[in-house]
């Protein structure tokens, strides 16, 4: 069973709503809880180890394996009661990032793969040669990843994490309708990815439905047995988060953020977002706008280090879900 998304942590805080890429290197780390992003991640490890769990599946990462975590897909890193203290490289990047490279997220039954229908396999562990130039290419990408000042870093580094994909890549896939359990699932997911991209228009279960192939008591069977939530209160909370953004982000009036996030009027509005955040969207405003103004100056003038995982120091209450 997929941990209830109520209880993730949604990632909508990293860097990546300004940049497409970002890498770090993480050290030990209890986890934090089941949590799922809105970009896809590479999660390589230089030395000791690491478990990860992503869905269903849970591997144990020695030095040199490599997981990739498609977004929206739960996942779980922990390294507690491991002898050896792990150093990790995570990469980070958009859905867009690799476009131009060939790489699309949701190919043919919903896995990502390349243009010629090559699937990337969730975890890999190399050896010999292939270890060696998995090794190179992350080096690489490390090198590239350092060059803050350089405007072609993520042309290099999208084409070193292209080439690195493209070496791990796993079997052709072949064009299938949705039917077993796990193809639902990966139905559903895709489903989810096409709700956070497009919470502005007007969204239907049936409309949904249509654009995954399945019927709608499927959909809501399936919808409901992977996410632990129903379509439209996901929905409502993909509409807050995106509405909480603007109201720290812009100036604009309720009413345009209410209109511009999909909800019905402002009315409809206040009351879901009230619900979500024990504040109305004005006295959220108020509250937390000082906090933004604060960490913008800061980070304008080079004053915020980042955190043991490379993020940004800004603070989580305003981007927690």
């Amino acid at each position: 069973m997929v941990p209830n998304p109520e209880a993730h942590t949604i990632m909508q805080g990293s860097p990546l709503h300004k940049v497409p890429c970002v890498v770090k290197t993480v050290g030990r780390t209890a986890g934090g809880g089941s949590h799922w992003h809105d970009h896809a991640q590479l999660w390589y490890v230089t030395c000791g180890t690491l478990i990860h769990s992503v869905g269903e599946k849970t591997y144990v990462q020695n030095p040199g394996s490599l997981v990739f975590v498609a977004p929206y897909i739960p996942h779980l890193v922990n390294s507690e009661g491991s002898s050896d203290e792990p150093e990790v490289i995570c990469i980070s990047f958009t859905d867009k990032f690799l476009t131009n490279r060939g790489f699309n997220f949701f190919s043919y039954d919903g896995r990502f793969a390349n243009i010629d229908g090559f699937h990337i396999p969730e975890y890999v562990a190399p050896e010999g040669v292939m270890r060696e130039k998995v090794s190179r290419l992350v080096n690489e990408i490390c090198n590239e990843s350092s060059k803050q000042r350089a405007l072609s870093r993520f042309d290099n580094i999208a084409a070193h994490t292209a080439e690195l994909l493209l070496t791990v890549k796993g079997e052709k896939l072949k064009p299938k309708g949705y039917a077993s359990a796990k193809e639902h699932a990966l139905a559903v997911t895709k489903s989810v990815r096409y709700m956070s991209h497009n919470y502005p228009q007007k969204m239907t279960i049936k409309s949904l439905c249509s654009m995954v192939a399945m019927s709608q008591t499927t959909f809501v069977r399936e919808f409901k047995k992977t996410t632990n939530t129903t379509f439209s209160k996901l929905l409502i909370n993909i509409r807050v988060r995106a509405a909480r953004r603007l109201l720290l982000e812009t100036d604009k009036k309720v009413s345009t953020i209410a209109s511009e996030t999909g909800f019905y009027d402002e009315s409809h509005f206040v009351h879901a977002f009230s619900g979500l955040n024990g504040a109305t969207p004005a006295e959220y405003r108020i509250k937390n706008m000082p906090i933004v103004e604060k960490t913008i100056g800061e980070l304008e003038k080079g004053e915020i280090p980042p955190d043991e995982f490379g993020f940004l120091r800004i603070n989580s209450s305003i981007m927690e879900p």
